[in-house]
């Protein structure tokens, strides 16, 4: 249980460190870009090799179909 624990909380210190590191102008620049590119009818490409290549799918599945909000899907 005291390892569980340990282990636990090196990963939560872990996760806290990395989300500090998020550059929040880049993360705005980004919704700026989708969202220009969605006002002019333009197409997202999301691209990933192996592992990548399914997260790439799943992202554009998000933006291109509507989960809760109904709204226009994206072109991605």
């Amino acid at each position: 249980m005291i390892k569980t624990n340990k282990l636990l909380e090196s990963y939560k210190d872990s996760l806290i460190n990395k989300i500090s590191e998020i550059n929040l102008d880049v993360v705005n620049d980004i919704i700026m870009e989708i969202k220009s590119a969605s006002d002019t009818d333009r197409k997202i490409y999301i691209i990933g090799n192996g592992g990548s290549a399914a997260d790439a799918q799943h992202i554009a599945a998000e933006l291109v179909s509507r989960y809760k909000t109904e709204r226009q899907g994206l072109g991605a």
